[in-house]
């Protein structure tokens, strides 16, 4: 009897154990199924995103590592001519070394965020971007890349300039 006992409380232990690793079995699926639905969103997501606003990443010292197609095509140049290149080689020299210029760099590195509207020549052509510039911070919360969302403006700011005309007539 004791055996019988000992026995059933062994395979009641291993039953219990078996009952347990199933249900964490289905909580590890259910975990998978819902991180891939959010991959999947994610990546919709990011390839909305891609088409519809133009991103750069640059590195700490404002060189472009990467651009997408957006960004390539509202600035008239394919990505090769534009990844490599120093942000400021896209823009009026007299800007670029300016203190304004100068001290959103320091707020960048400091992680802070910067919006607003920048001229820049691509190809000789003048065009104007609204910009949200981000640092990106790694597990250590150090910044590692500045992300930059553009949208094109140059439209706007020829409007801008001909009602200029306009009023001055």
């Amino acid at each position: 009897t004791k055996q019988l006992l000992e026995k059933s409380q062994q395979q009641a232990e291993e039953l219990s154990s078996q009952e347990e690793m199933r249900q964490n079995m289905e909580e590890l699926q259910a975990t998978q199924e819902e991180a891939a639905r959010r991959e999947r969103e994610m990546s919709y997501i990011i390839d909305t995103l891609d088409t519809t606003v133009g991103s750069i990443e640059m590195d700490l010292e404002g060189k472009i590592t990467k651009v997408n197609t957006k960004y390539a095509e509202m600035a008239e140049m394919n990505k090769e001519d534009i990844e490599g290149k120093k942000l400021t080689d896209f823009m009026d020299q007299q800007k670029a070394q300016s203190k304004e210029f100068k001290k959103v760099w320091e707020e960048l590195r400091k992680g802070n965020k910067h919006a607003g509207g920048h001229q820049y020549i691509f190809n000789q052509k003048e065009k104007w971007f609204h910009e949200t510039f981000s640092p990106i911070k790694d597990q250590n919360q150090q910044i590692i890349k500045i992300l930059v969302f553009s949208t094109d403006i140059s439209y706007v700011r020829q409007l801008e300039e001909e009602n200029k005309k306009l009023k001055n007539k």
